[in-house]
């Protein structure tokens, strides 16, 4: 299964179990009373266990706190299953059911998987080596350019895994894999923010030695994929980062891969050149806005500073497509973005009647609950689920200065036509398992 699927599992039996648990607990309440429920230690244990399960999540939907603060908080639901097991071990040694009875030893039995999951995650985790680190900065912020050594690890195209570095916090934060030069090397770019990011970038221009860890690799790369012969790519800022593994990987099975990139970095682009030039389609499109000044030097990746909209693009990209043998059913357009990127690719994507793959880096509800975590279109319909792909161009990681999560995939299927709802079944059916999860 994969790690996104269970996180999303997790979520959805957490809510369901604090729905249950409250109800239950309202109903022992209104029939035994608040104080007898306290004298009782067993049910004390189980009112406890509501409580902290409910603080390890309240805050997150009330307060906007920092990735790390939220991660270490919501570690509050780990005592609550203790204090819960501690309930229903009471129940068990005085009723002695069989409901009773079984219900303790499955919740026990689960308590030591969750234990020996942790054991394995840290047995497997791969030490890292900087091998080099630079901070770039320009008009559009900052960029921290890592170069890793973790001997023996490797990871398919798209791919993501979990850095952690303990000098600067406990928890691990999620980042895209980049491929480096050789085995057991790997880069990660990444825009950097407040929180996590700033503090590494900090300690990386101050020259500080970082003992830094990986966790993974994880996520289930959304190529190849049955019935579709042709990738393109639509993407915004550091969401660039998927790609840089993908876009070789697609240009293996298929000629060279058609990328639409809008960006303002001039060191992101300088870095990302070198990866993607050797697979890039003259049709691409790679515009940058707001790197300084214009100048007559020429810019890598043939870049411009034109404006082009990625559904107009897409739209003039589709009408070569037929010569080349590619069907409508047989193109999937991977959009990793803003919001507004991601609108826009799915509106062009849906009229054409071609797949769309929306890499997601917040794929559980946001702390505001805003309605930016279900991006839809009305025109066309666009069947699937995903949450909000973070803000503008040059942000698709994970900001730190609300509770995220980590990086996930969805895939969505854009009916704009008789077309696309034929393809849709050939699409979708082979990923119903995904699906589902």
């Amino acid at each position: 299964m994969r790690r996104e699927a269970a996180w999303r599992i997790h979520y959805i039996c957490g809510a369901l179990t604090i729905g249950i648990t409250s109800v239950h607990g309202s109903l022992n309440v209104a029939e035994n009373g608040i104080l007898r429920v306290l004298s009782n230690p067993f049910w004390f244990c189980g009112l406890a266990s509501l409580l902290a399960m409910i603080m390890a999540v309240l805050p997150a939907r009330l307060l906007r706190l920092p990735y790390d603060q939220f991660k270490q908080l919501h570690f509050l639901s780990v005592a609550g299953y203790f204090l819960a097991l501690a309930h229903m071990l009471g129940h068990a040694v005085q009723l002695q059911t069989i409901a009773s009875v079984s219900m303790a030893t499955l919740s026990a039995s689960l308590l030591c998987l969750y234990g020996l999951q942790k054991l394995y995650v840290r047995a497997s985790t791969y030490h890292v080596e900087v091998r080099s680190a630079s901070v770039a900065s320009d008009g559009s912020g900052k960029h921290l350019f890592l170069s890793l050594e973790a001997t023996g690890f490797s990871f398919k195209a798209g791919q993501w895994g979990h850095l952690l570095a303990e000098q600067i916090s406990s928890v691990p934060h999620p980042f895209t894999l980049v491929p480096g030069e050789g085995d057991g090397k790997l880069q990660i770019f990444m825009k950097v923010h407040s929180g996590f990011t700033d503090k590494l970038a900090k300690a990386c221009q101050r020259g500080r030695e970082l003992r830094l860890q990986l966790q993974g690799p994880y996520g289930l790369p959304p190529w190849p994929l049955p019935g579709v012969a042709r990738m393109v790519f639509v993407l915004g800022g550091v969401g660039v980062t998927p790609a840089l593994s993908l876009a070789p990987a697609a240009a293996q099975k298929a000629q060279k891969v058609c990328v639409f990139w809008s960006l303002k970095s001039l060191a992101l682009l300088e870095k990302a050149a070198p990866l993607l030039e050797p697979h890039l389609d003259p049709r691409s499109s790679v515009q940058i806005a707001g790197a300084g000044e214009a100048s007559d030097r020429p810019l890598p990746l043939k870049a411009h500073r034109n404006r082009m909209d990625a559904g107009d693009w897409l739209v003039k990209l589709s009408e070569t497509f037929p010569d080349e043998g590619a069907l409508q059913g047989q193109v999937m357009v991977f959009v990793c973005g803003p919001p507004r990127l991601v609108v826009a690719t799915k509106a062009a994507a849906g009229r054409l009647a071609w797949h769309v793959h929306v890499e997601e880096f917040a794929f559980l509800p946001s702390s505001s609950g805003s309605s930016d975590s279900m991006v839809q279109t009305q025109e066309p319909q666009v069947l699937g689920r995903r949450a909000a792909t973070p803000a503008l161009e040059e942000e698709p990681e994970p900001a730190e200065g609300a509770p995220t999560w980590a990086r996930g995939e969805e895939h969505f299927v854009a009916d704009g036509s008789r077309a696309g709802s034929r393809s849709r079944c050939a699409f979708c059916l082979p990923r119903l398992a995904s699906l589902l999860n």
